[in-house]
């Protein structure tokens, strides 16, 4: 189990990693192309490279959604 700390600085790294990874533009682009690939159903037509960018944008996200609550749940402290 970690502690609080370490909770605190892994939710950090985690917003970090996701900034460094991904800049705003490109956030916003992607989850739009989510949205159009999910709403058309073309998800398993798309080349691999871009299900490889969809999945794993989605798997940065959900980190990036963990450590965001991570971090305001030690603000209410």
């Amino acid at each position: 189990m970690m502690d609080s700390e370490t909770k605190r600085q892994t939710a950090i790294n985690t917003l970090k990693d996701f900034f460094l990874r991904f800049s705003p533009e490109k956030s916003k682009a992607i989850l739009w192309e989510c949205v159009t690939i999910m709403a058309s159903d073309s998800f398993a037509k798309q080349p691999e490279s871009k299900r490889y960018e969809l999945l794993t944008f989605y798997v940065y996200l959900l980190e990036l959604l963990e450590a965001a609550h991570e971090i305001q749940a030690k603000k209410k402290m």
